[in-house]
């Protein structure tokens, strides 16, 4: 049982690294349209 438990913690902190990793993209996009603004 605590085996499972691991396991989805786990999954959950890899969906939310995946996440931050596309917000950082998305705001590095925002960052180069607004230096050609």
């Amino acid at each position: 049982m605590s085996g499972e438990k691991e396991v989805n913690e786990t999954g959950w902190l890899e969906q939310l690294a995946e996440s931050r990793e596309k917000a950082a993209g998305l705001f590095h996009k925002l960052e180069e349209v607004r230096g050609f603004l």
